[in-house]
């Protein structure tokens, strides 16, 4: 099965059955449109592979796509949405605009990505606050009169330790940013919840972290999460 996903975070799933006959129109293409007309690109397919059309097209078409293109060889999980009691309808929308297992393919290669040594990016207006609000928590103490020198540190290793926090997290949840938007506004953000280090990390479509918070309890703040967000339930 292949997920991909683009920049502003929509999600296809489909299946290929992988070496195929390339048809002579797409090596014979010229331009983009050419190989796009011999390849068209068919959205989200479940259907069986052995049905899959020989001129099925696959990203990317152009220089510098912002695409990503990702192998699942089986799924892991059967995951399910459940609405937490203080959701509104606009956010469960939203947030139900895409299937439980996308919800969980994307939040998975968020994870994955946070697990690689170069981790998850900080959003570098929200990490300025962040580093004086919460760094404290995890240990790292820099002062607002520090050098940038000081502060770029504090911002890598507050970043270092929330990407080991959703690699390792235990719970994720899906929001709308901020909660109770109008209808197309708000960001769709995945929360992950981690007992180790204790943090609450909150990442964007994009995956970049956009804020993270200490956990003292763990249970009891993933109890009000759920009331108040839609939880990935993944058992």
């Amino acid at each position: 099965m292949i997920y991909h996903t683009n920049v502003w975070g929509q999600a296809v799933v489909f299946v290929w059955r992988g070496e195929r006959r390339r048809p002579a129109a797409a090596l014979a293409a010229k331009t983009k449109e050419g190989l796009m007309n011999a390849q068209p690109w068919k959205g989200r397919y479940t259907g069986k592979t052995e049905a899959l059309p020989d001129n099925f097209g696959l990203p990317i078409y152009h220089y510098r796509c912002k695409t990503t293109t990702m192998a699942i060889l089986e799924s892991p999980t059967a995951p399910s949405l459940v609405d937490g009691s203080h959701v509104g309808d606009g956010d469960k929308k939203r947030v139900r605009s895409y299937t439980p297992a996308e919800h969980y393919l994307r939040a998975s290669d968020i994870k994955r990505k946070a697990a690689t040594r170069e981790g998850l990016s900080y959003n570098r207006q929200d990490a300025k606050h962040d580093i004086f609000a919460h760094g404290p928590d995890f240990g790292i103490a820099v002062d607002r009169n520090a050098g940038d020198a000081l502060k770029e540190q504090a911002k890598r290793d507050l970043a270092a330790i929330a990407s080991t926090a959703v690699a390792q997290a235990k719970e994720i949840l899906v929001q709308i940013y901020p909660r109770g938007s109008e209808a197309g506004a708000g960001e769709m953000q995945y929360v992950y919840m981690s007992e180790s280090p204790p943090m609450e990390v909150d990442v964007d479509a994009e995956g970049v972290i956009r804020s993270c918070n200490y956990i003292d309890d763990f249970d009891k703040r993933l109890e009000n999460r759920r009331k108040q967000m839609i939880w990935l339930r993944l058992k």
